[in-house]
């Protein structure tokens, strides 16, 4: 009998990890698509909402609500699965359906030389912005004269 595979996940790249740039930027991609897809959701709602209150309004019965009511279950299960601030688990959510390709783009990145090496110098470039600056050495200037005039103004072209 062979030896299963093991089934433990395996480690992410350091650029990978959640506190990398590359991570930021992953993270930032998948807000903006969520976003969008969040304000579709909200746009298709707000027209079902009012086709329910058409609807319970001139079937009427002993529940008018209960479309309604259907309405807003659908949005509160869209919330869910969208998960847009990461406030349930994962299982089953948009991160969930995202994730594959996440991992594909963060492998074919890792499988690049060009990628990898244009990579690593935006993070030498965007670390040096980051880091503090020693002054720059200022020739010092001359002071100037407390009795010196200001300088002449150009006749302004507008006086008669």
């Amino acid at each position: 009998m062979s030896p299963e595979p093991s089934q433990e996940p395996t480690a992410a790249p350091e650029s990978a990890a959640p506190g990398s740039r590359r991570h930021l930027v992953w993270s930032t991609m998948t807000l903006q698509l969520k976003l969008v897809v969040d304000g579709a959701i909200d746009v298709m709602l707000g027209i079902a909402s009012i086709g329910a209150m058409m609807l319970g309004l001139v079937r009427g019965g002993p529940d008018p609500a209960r479309y309604l009511r259907e309405v807003l279950q659908l949005g509160r299960r869209s919330e869910r699965w969208l998960n847009l601030y990461g406030d349930y688990p994962t299982d089953g959510t948009a991160d969930d359906m995202l994730a594959p390709v996440r991992d594909q783009a963060f492998a074919s990145y890792d499988d690049s030389p060009v990628a990898r090496r244009l990579g690593e110098r935006v993070t030498e470039h965007l670390s040096a912005l980051g880091e503090p600056q020693p002054p720059a050495s200022a020739a010092p200037r001359e002071p100037s004269a407390p009795d010196a005039e200001p300088p002449e103004r150009a006749p302004d072209s507008r006086q008669p």
